[in-house]
């Protein structure tokens, strides 16, 4: 089984912190069992409970925000910084969630980022003023079940302003064991969203691996625009300014995330790799634009193999003003990205964290947070709209007749199979059970005859309420979204939940057409595990129902039948048909005596879709006088073949007759 950690729309770190104690109704945060849940708008008026925010000495710390000119239209958002140079003195700004969750079930993590400035901070001119960027990390939960006496035990504080994004520490040319900044307590990973471009590169001294925040001419190496993940590390504790040691190896180990014993001067905080540089405003928006943000995705999946990939996704700028109300009040108290208009989101880097060596091990439990920074460039850094969660996999698969497509004839019936499964790795529960439609939008089949069954195996349920599940269930007309077939499974192929769609094609049917059907499966949109991949949500079976009737006939002779009295059983039960009357050459041409009466066979085969009706066969002799063809039936139906016969006098003056 695999897990996977999924972030959507992560902004900047942001340093400090404050605990907000209040209830909210709009957030809802719960990690019960192996399960998290967080849903927090920061659309209200208030800093919401259940986190701990926090601001670098000497800035403004995070806060709500509401639209102004620069970023008129929505509601809402979280500021971790804002756009104050503050004389080139840096800022930062921190926002943690206290939820615990445990690592080995996959989490999702969905919002939108916002990134703008109003001025230029020191920088003075368009091309350097924007700056630094945005983090989204994880941390240790448990530091101190894992840490030796130097290590800071508590995730209270940023790391660095300006390159280190508010999660890496900072060297700016200091090769002593404490750097300029120190990184978050307990990272186990920063994922930056890097406007400036100091992220991913390096000081030039034996600490080679710290990013480095200065400016001038080491801004040349600044791979701006960039999206880029630094590794784990831990805060040394301090006595007055200075750092203490580590004085043993479970603390160097834990400090630098490493296995073996390296030079302890190399730092934590390594860098993993990232997408390089991208096109100006990928990541921002232009001098005074709040008028769009972005969406955006990261997902970490232990695969079955042992791999943890990371993955990053991000939608082009979508706009503010197209938003769309979600609270259904007057006035609106959450607005969200209008998914008519919403562009899909579009991959942007991956990595295998399992590869880097200065990887600390997996903690057991997670915390999940935000940061942002400035320097002497600036950026309004915001973010609003989180969704955190689990991850489950859902899919689908479809088939009409046994396969995935299919055709039938009016009449006839239609039968689709619909088999859904929770690939993992959290398990769908009677909590927030998924649900299943197939609409039959567009399928010409009687609504009349239209039923369904559905079963199971193994854990797997079903509902046709959400509330009281079994392992079967039935019902007729079309599962549709307003009538879903709720279901349940744990996570594992084993568990399946199978539904048989039938009915009837109607004789009104279009003709010679593949006509599509989707099924789709779709995690709660309430609450639990989010689904990750959407590819094999939706299944389509295509039905054709034939356009035009096709027969096959052949006519042999002499033929000799059971009986050649009209009426008799056995007039047109075929004993030899003879020889092909058609077949090219003479030699498999039958040859009978002029003036003879020769009995014809005409084998007739119903070899379409479409079963027949009104059946005649007609023939001619060589004069093209007609001759009288007698058939058992009028009807055949598809695959069904009956054998004909007519009687002819052979022409005297030779020949074939008829």
């Amino acid at each position: 089984m695999r897990w996977g950690i999924v972030l959507l729309g992560v902004p900047a770190l942001v340093a400090g912190l404050l605990v907000a104690s209040a209830a909210r109704d709009d957030v809802v945060a719960s990690a019960a069992g192996n399960s998290i849940y967080i849903n927090e708008s920061f659309q209200g008026a208030t800093l919401p409970s259940g986190w701990l925010f926090s601001g670098r000495a000497g800035t403004t710390p995070p806060s709500i925000v509401a639209p102004t000119n620069n970023n008129a239209g929505g509601g809402r958002w979280l500021q971790l910084t804002n756009d104050d140079a503050y004389g080139g003195a840096g800022s930062s700004g921190f926002a943690l969630n206290n939820t615990v969750f445990d690592s080995n079930k996959g989490v999702v993590v969905e919002y939108d980022q916002r990134i703008y400035r109003t001025n230029n901070g020191m920088a003075n001119n368009d091309a350097d003023g924007a700056g630094d960027g945005l983090s989204v990390f994880l941390v240790d939960a448990n530091i101190s079940a894992a840490s030796g006496t130097s290590v800071d035990t508590t995730t209270d504080e940023p790391g660095g302003f300006g390159g280190g994004l508010g999660y890496s520490s900072i060297s700016n040319s200091s090769s002593s064991w404490c750097p300029n900044q120190q990184g978050i307590a307990g990272g186990y990973f920063g994922i930056g969203f890097d406007v400036y471009g100091n992220y991913a590169r390096s000081d030039t001294t034996a600490v080679s691996t710290r990013p480095n925040s200065v400016s001038g001419g080491a801004s040349q190496q600044r791979v701006p625009q960039a999206i880029g993940v630094r590794g784990s590390g831990v805060r040394h504790t301090t006595t007055g300014a200075t750092c203490t040691q580590p004085t043993n190896q479970r603390d160097l180990n834990y400090w630098y995330g490493m296995n073996t014993d390296l030079n302890p001067t190399s730092g934590g905080y390594r860098w993993i790799g990232g997408s390089g540089t991208r096109p100006a405003n990928t990541i921002d928006n232009n001098y005074g634009d709040g008028s769009r943000y972005r969406k955006v995705r990261i997902s970490i999946t232990p695969e079955t193999n042992g791999a943890r990939t990371l993955r990053v996704y991000m939608t082009p700028a979508v706009e503010v003003g197209k938003d769309i109300c979600a609270s259904g009040t007057t006035p609106c108290t959450r607005w969200v990205s209008n998914p008519a208009t919403t562009p899909a989101y579009a991959f942007v880097y991956s990595t295998n964290l399992n590869t880097n060596s200065f990887q600390a091990a997996l903690p057991a439990q997670f915390k999940l947070g935000f940061a942002a920074s400035t320097g002497f460039a600036v950026n309004n850094h915001q973010i609003r709209n989180l969704l955190v969660s689990t991850e489950a996999d859902l899919a689908v698969t479809k088939r009409i007749n046994g396969a995935a497509s299919a055709t039938v004839a009016p009449g006839a019936t239609a039968t689709y199979t619909l088999t859904a499964q929770n690939l993992g790795p959290d398990d769908i529960t009677t909590d927030f059970p998924a649900t299943l439609v197939d609409g039959l939008s567009g399928l010409p089949l009687d609504p009349a005859t239209v039923t369904w069954s559905a079963t199971v195996a193994g854990a797997a349920r079903v509902s046709k309420t959400g509330t009281t599940f079994a392992t079967t269930a039935t019902g007729t007309g079309a599962i549709t979204s307003a009538a879903p077939l709720y279901w349940i499974a744990p996570a594992g192929t084993a568990n399946t939940v199978t539904v048989t769609v039938s009915g009837t094609v109607l004789a009104s049917a279009p003709r010679g057409v593949a006509i599509p059907n989707t099924a789709r499966v779709a995690v709660n949109p309430n609450g639990g595990p989010r689904d990750n991949n959407s590819v094999n949500d939706t299944a389509i079976a295509n039905l054709t129902v034939p356009n035009t009737p096709t027969v096959s006939i052949v006519k042999t002779g002499p033929a000799t039948f059971a009986s050649d009295t009209v009426g008799n059983a056995g007039y047109f039960q075929i004993v030899d048909p003879g020889a092909d009357a058609n077949a090219p050459g003479d030699a498999d041409v039958p040859t009978v005596r002029a003036g003879t009466s020769v009995t014809w066979a005409f084998h007739v085969v119903n070899t379409g879709q479409l079963p027949l009706s009104s059946v005649v066969v007609t023939d001619v002799d060589e004069d093209g006088a007609a001759v009288t063809v007698a058939c058992p039936a009028t009807t055949l139906a598809v695959g069904a073949s009956m054998y004909c016969r007519a009687t002819a006098i052979v022409n005297p003056t030779g020949g074939a007759s008829p």
